[in-house]
């Protein structure tokens, strides 16, 4: 099917001039600020949302979703951004660009030429002469004319995140919103194409009364959609949008419950299942166009059979991309319209703190936050806007208690990327294994679909970006320093909020004798951490199927950050043995751990598996001289302390230390080996 060139306009924070190609992500921005006649029905609430300084033209969405590719009949597009990323503003601007204005007591549309709408409070809205000047899409003639003001709109609004206990509190969900999405249209009432029984469902659904009496199995909920699309479609002869707002707040609901078994979560969220397969499903020729958004795919599991949806979700895909967050260009216009203006330091900070998402297979386009740079543009200063708004972690810290999430995300937060499975298809199961991760009450371990589930989940709400992806894995990593000081926090309070458990005091009993080891009582102190260690690994090790020396790496890693020691990993200097290579370039080796802010000492570690711990350290003495000399870390406390640790092929730690004053390059005490358990 034909898809239209796509060109880039203008909703959420402001400005147009002239289409553009969506391939260079541009836009152009002014203010909008001309307050237009008075707004009939989404025209008003659009407006509304719009209403400000800093808002961007999106009008360029609405001539790709009304191509023949996103036809209603098609099937249902669920399109996933996190949010604040303009999910509502835009649907609302379809509504206001869709819908057939009418008097409210005869149901008769208030243009005088149906045909070409022309004069009509929304239309005024779209083809108004702003001070930023026209809507982009109002420069279409061709394609107003055919779409502008033609059909009867549904706005469904789901956004009310209710507790979930079974299948009434669902339906009550539902119910809510249904008689929501009747309101605007109380004029059905007194259509002459309805009959008697149809008025009444409409009265019902109006008044959120009780069931007819006549039938009430029309007038359950999930009937709800489906009915008032019928009657939309009798009343007006015309092909209906459907616009389906925050689909997921549902999954939030089972995810606070205490649902515990897949068959029953879809049996409780049958009602809304059922809502929308009879509504998009069952009605699919009598639809014009039908859009859903929500936050994650997470909340379609157990649609997916249901009902036919077309998926377009964030990071994954770049179709909408430049139609819901802000583009960089965008981002310029805004800056230069501010106090701020478009300096290079301001520019350098807003890349550096609000660094876009890279757009899918797109790395040439990059969309920003629009809550984050609007508000850095009001408030004038950085801060964590989007973050400390928009948070939908429920208790993330949790999760961290799993060794293999708390891993992956020290390696994000040192600035290093990860690589997880792509999670494609989800059942109801995969919603009760991301409950069961996000709500654990104990150190555990999990495999690595879980740990990619869970990863994929909070990639869905913006933390995290795509850098590569292939049919089967992707690499990701934290977008911005927004969200790196938001998951930052969320490792505090992880650290406040875990239990001193066994794996904690062997932590704290290690890192006590590495803090207390001198040369006087040496080998007490060495013996005492190799035992915490042991023990340690004893815990951990049943989780991870092969435990290996990048697992022990990862367990003394987790020490230091929990004690707030520097930690510095794999660090590299020219081999003082061999400064060449075979082609002349400087030869590099690395030194594994290096701790730089003891009391008193600097701390090299090398660790060494199914090896001897005097090898480790052997490496390491090698390496002292070149990293002592080197700018990048400079040494300047009285002594240096040398340790190598080795794992056994029997998974045992035995390790060997020495130690060096500042002003002496010679070994001050000879390695001590304690026994190994």
């Amino acid at each position: 099917m034909k898809r239209l060139i796509r060109t880039l306009f203008v909703v959420s924070i402001i400005p147009l001039t002239i289409l553009q190609p969506a391939s260079s992500c541009s836009r152009n921005a002014t203010h909008f600020q001309q307050e237009p006649s008075t707004l009939h029905s989404f025209g008003s609430q659009f407006y509304a949302r719009g209403d400000s300084k800093y808002h961007v033209d999106k009008t360029a969405l609405l001539k790709i979703l009304f191509d023949e590719e996103y036809s209603g009949e098609e099937g249902p597009v669920l399109i996933t951004m996190p949010k604040r990323f303009g999910k509502t503003t835009n649907l609302k601007m379809i509504a206001a660009f869709s819908e057939i204005e009418v008097d409210s007591e005869t149901g008769l549309p208030i243009a005088e030429n149906p045909d070409k709408v022309t004069n009509t409070p929304n239309y005024k809205l779209f083809t108004g002469k702003h001070k930023f000047g026209e809507f982009g899409i109002s420069k279409d003639v061709e394609f107003m004319t055919e779409h502008f003001g033609k059909y009867p709109v549904i706005y469904l609004d789901l956004i009310a995140s209710p507790d979930v206990k079974n299948a009434e509190d669902v339906a009550e969900h539902c119910k809510l919103a249904l008689h929501n999405a009747y309101s605007p249209h109380e004029y059905l009432m007194r259509s002459p194409r309805l009959n008697d029984q149809e008025k009444l469902m409409v009265k019902y659904w109006r008044n959120m009364g009780e069931y007819p009496q006549t039938d009430t199995h029309s007038g359950r909920v999930e009937f709800g959609l489906a009915n008032l699309i019928t009657y939309l479609y009798q009343h007006f002869r015309r092909p209906v949008v459907v616009l389906i707002d925050e689909f997921d707040t549902l999954l939030q609901g089972v995810l606070r419950s205490n649902l515990k078994d897949a068959g029953v979560i879809t049996s409780v969220l049958n009602p809304f299942i059922n809502m929308l397969t009879r509504g998009l499903k069952s009605q699919a020729k009598k639809l014009q166009l039908s859009v859903i958004t929500g936050v994650t795919y997470y909340g379609s599991a157990g649609l997916i059979s249901a009902v036919p949806l077309r998926r377009y979700l964030f990071a994954r895909n770049d179709d909408f991309w430049p139609y819901f967050g802000f583009t960089s260009t965008e981002v310029d216009r805004l800056l230069e319209i501010s106090p701020l203006n478009s300096t290079n330091s301001t520019r350098e900070t807003v890349d550096n703190y609000y660094k876009g998402y890279l757009a899918g297979t797109n790395n040439n386009c990059s969309i920003y936050a629009p809550r984050s740079i609007r508000r850095f543009l009001t408030q004038q200063k950085i801060g964590r806007y989007w973050s400390e708004e928009s948070s939908t972690i429920m208790n993330f810290w949790k999760a961290l208690r799993i060794y293999e999430i708390r891993r992956h995300v020290h390696d994000l937060v040192d600035g290093k990327s990860i690589v997880i499975e792509n999670v494609k298809v989800l059942q109801v199961s995969d919603i009760l294994l991301l409950k069961d991760i996000i709500e654990t009450e104990y150190m555990k371990s999990v495999g690595p679909y879980e740990v990619s589930l869970f990863f994929n989940f909070i990639l869905d709400l913006g933390y995290l970006r795509i850098l590569s992806t292939n049919s089967t894995h992707c690499t990701v990593d934290i977008p911005n320093g927004e969200i790196h000081e938001d998951i930052l926090q969320y490792l505090t309070i992880y650290r406040s909020n875990t239990e001193e458990d066994e794996e904690i005091k062997l932590q704290r009993q290690f890192l006590q004798g590495l803090t207390l080891l001198k040369v006087e009582e040496c080998e007490i102190q060495l013996q005492d951490m190799t035992d915490a260690l042991n023990n340690l690994c004893a815990i951990v090790m049943p989780r991870i199927p092969r435990f290996e020396e990048e697992d022990l790496k990862e367990i003394l890693r987790d020490i230091f950050r929990r004690a707030g020691i520097n930690c510095y990993r794999e660090v590299r200097t020219v081999s003082p043995i061999r400064p060449k290579n075979t082609n002349n370039q400087p030869n590099y080796v690395k030194l594994d751990l290096l701790l730089t802010n003891l009391t008193s000492a600097y701390v090299f570690i090398e660790t060494k598996y199914a090896g001897n711990p005097e090898t480790a350290l052997n490496q390491i003495i090698d390496l002292y001289l070149p990293l002592k000399n080197s700018s990048e870390y400079p040494m300047t406390q009285p002594y240096y302390l040398m340790l190598g640790i080795n794992l056994s092929s029997q998974k045992t730690i035995s390790v060997a230390a020495s130690f060096r004053f500042s002003n002496d390059t010679s070994i001050f005490n000879k390695t001590l080996i304690p026994t190994a358990h």
